[in-house]
């Protein structure tokens, strides 16, 4: 049921800022772990020795070694049943088949990027940056003989990680605390550099994750996991603090996972959820408020009956009936926090209960 209801969750329209929840250790002593990549029965984890499969809904989740690699795979990425790995001593990216057979034969994808580290993919393109340079490379994957091509200098200090963020890539620049925003990627376009988060918000912004209208940043320097509000790109959460070299971030189902390279530790955190008072807009015209709301939720411009049910971070289904034109939800039975409404035509949002 969670990964069902993770589908209707990343398409919501949210205002507000972030506040984050209780976080877990999920793994631990997994040496000099820097990546997750979420496959989605299981997730794959670039650490020392390799890559490893870890089952992270199992309630005890033990790494197995999916693939044996002399150095730490320094970022990973699925696509159309590969996954793909860049090594950084060897500047190169590899990929094999996305299955749990032990053992694949990784194919190599592309070789001569001097440092490669993090990768992206979108429609059948492939990016990677080059740590020392900055430099953001793109290989087609469409055909069969791959070939580098040079996108942009970006001028980052020390790249580290790249992200996708709507149709542009996120540059990662640890030493020089900032992320940088690549545009003008499609076909005939002009790719262009500027500066999305200044230097001074973040210390070491080591891995980024969209999420809704926030991109969540983990500071290699300072220990914390940020969210950064993309309506300005100058308000900046604290969600997490006290972490020891935190390195990737990523999400799946109603989790987020930061990986703490210097403890071997992989920490689960509850989606953060959005306080503020503002409208939600939940169709075409209609919209909720408040958020959070405390004993009813209402609906305004809504032209027909509604058949909803609203289930807790858990999956449960707490509530459910029709709601008439005019008429709010009584919601003085729920207890305090997040949500999900979901309405029987497909429609949904999500709300937090005070």
């Amino acid at each position: 049921m969670i990964k069902f209801l993770a589908a209707f969750i990343f398409g919501l329209l949210l205002t507000g800022s972030l506040r984050g929840q209780d976080s877990t250790v999920v793994v631990n002593d997994l040496s000099g772990v820097v990546r997750v990549e979420h496959s989605g029965t299981f997730e794959y984890v670039s650490a020392v020795g390799g890559i490893y499969i870890v089952d992270m809904l199992n309630a005890n989740p033990t790494p197995a070694l999916f693939l044996a690699i002399d150095e730490v795979p320094g970022d990973l990425a699925l696509a159309d049943s590969f996954l793909y790995y860049s090594l950084f001593e060897e500047g190169a990216v590899y990929r094999v088949p996305a299955t749990q057979t032990p053992n694949p034969t990784p194919e190599l994808v592309v070789g001569g990027i001097v440092l490669a580290n993090g990768l992206a993919i979108r429609d059948e393109m492939l990016y990677c940056v080059s740590t020392n340079s900055g430099t953001l490379f793109r290989v087609d994957l469409s055909g069969t003989d791959f070939m580098a091509e040079t996108v942009i200098e970006t001028g980052a200090d020390f790249a580290v990680n790249i992200s996708l963020f709507n149709e542009d890539i996120l540059v990662n620049d640890v030493s020089g605390d900032r992320i940088l925003r690549i545009t003008g990627l499609g076909e005939g376009e002009i790719p262009a550099v500027s500066v999305l988060v200044p230097p001074g918000l973040i210390s070491g912004p080591n891995s980024s994750l969209q999420f809704d209208n926030f991109i969540l940043v983990s500071g290699i320097f300072d220990g914390n996991l940020y969210a950064i509000d993309t309506t300005d790109y100058s308000t900046v959460d604290t969600l997490l603090s006290g972490l020891v070299q935190p390195t990737g971030v990523s999400s799946f189902s109603e989790t987020i996972y930061i990986c703490v390279r210097s403890t071997g530790q992989i920490i689960s955190l509850n989606r953060p959820i959005v306080s503020g008072t503002e409208e939600v807009r939940f169709a075409d015209g209609v919209s909720v408020y408040p958020n959070p709301a405390s004993d009813y939720l209402r609906f305004d411009k809504l032209d027909e009956e509604l058949h909803y049910q609203i289930f807790n971070t858990a999956g449960q289904l707490v509530l459910d009936g029709t709601l008439t034109i005019g008429a709010s939800i009584d919601l003085r039975q729920l207890q305090a926090g997040p949500y999900l409404l979901r309405a029987t035509d497909g429609r949904s949002l999500r709300f937090v209960k005070q």
